[in-house]
């Protein structure tokens, strides 16, 4: 008999709609991050987040900086920690 194993469990969606500049972004992401706050969630676990680069008009980017590279992930593996956390401050 093959072993029980645990419901997976539905995230969240949260969607930011229009083109923003990453500025607006910013101040969405955070945005949303009030919310689920004031829903008394204070902890997630893994998000992902899907953004399609684009200029000005609103025509995708595939490649970027100085050396044009192809980028299609970019893994932020946690916070990064202040001095206080460091020193227990």
């Amino acid at each position: 008999m093959p072993p029980k194993t645990k419901a997976l469990q539905k995230g969240m969606r949260i969607q930011l709609q229009g083109l923003r500049s990453t500025t607006e972004l910013r101040a969405m992401l955070h945005e949303a991050i009030d919310n689920l706050e004031a829903l008394g969630i204070t902890h997630c676990r893994g998000a992902n987040l899907y953004v399609t680069p684009c200029d000005l008009d609103g025509n995708p980017l595939s490649r970027f900086g100085s050396g044009r590279t192809k980028i299609d992930q970019l893994t932020i593996e946690g916070p990064y920690p202040s001095a206080a956390d460091e020193h227990g401050v």
